[in-house]
């Protein structure tokens, strides 16, 4: 993973979890609020120093190219130690152009069981299910170890929130650093993460 050109940091990277990477996931530690609201928590907000765009960082999780327009995926949790929901929530936002400035545009949201990967659709802004499942099954054939990488970082969050919590510390499986898989490489064809709008073998990927 790494910040990269563009408006947007990219968290795929085939080169594995870096060792400043691996101390941030594990230094970190997140808010009460964060735990007990009950709100989905990124993964890149604490994985990639930039932190997540969708908390006013730059670093996504997915980049996807699909019929001509360029959509980016973050990838959120339940933090909460107690919670043993399985659900992963794949957040699908539009890259659009507004006077030579990228602009973003949350299309829908997909609860993705860790167990199955069966997915519930929800929140669609002007986006309907048929288009929605479309593009779901776009990102899975570009990233085919997306359910273990989505398995991987809901463990990883749930125990970094029990880290985080008044829960004893000492009972809480310490992470493992991240293998590969947790951050899958962008195909080279599909657009670069970081937003720059080009192919990721012309931008980030190059020399790869």
């Amino acid at each position: 993973m790494q910040d990269c050109c563009g408006p947007y940091g990219s968290c795929g990277d085939s080169g594995g979890a870096e060792p400043d990477i691996a101390e941030r996931i594990l230094a970190y530690r997140m808010s009460a609020e964060d735990i007990t609201s009950g709100r989905m928590f990124p993964f890149t907000e604490f994985s990639a120093q930039s932190g997540s765009i969708l908390r006013g960082g730059r670093a996504v999780a997915f980049g996807l190219l699909h019929e001509g327009r360029t959509y980016l995926v973050e990838d959120t949790y339940c933090p909460n130690p107690e919670c043993r929901c399985n659900e992963a929530e794949l957040v699908f936002l539009e890259e659009t152009q507004s006077e030579g400035k990228p602009v973003l545009h949350e299309r829908f949201v997909v609860a993705l069981s860790t167990i199955d990967m069966k997915p519930r659709f929800r929140a669609f802004n002007d986006c309907c299910q048929d288009r929605a499942a479309e593009l779901l099954r776009a990102l899975q054939q570009q990233n085919q170890d997306l359910a273990e990488v989505v398995a991987e970082r809901y463990e990883i969050v749930k125990t970094l929130g029990c880290l985080s919590s008044p829960c004893d510390a000492d009972d809480a499986v310490r992470p493992t650093l991240p293998n590969r898989s947790v951050y899958p490489s962008p195909g080279r064809n599909s657009p670069c993460p970081c937003g720059s709008g080009k192919k990721y073998k012309r931008c980030c990927g190059s020399g790869r």
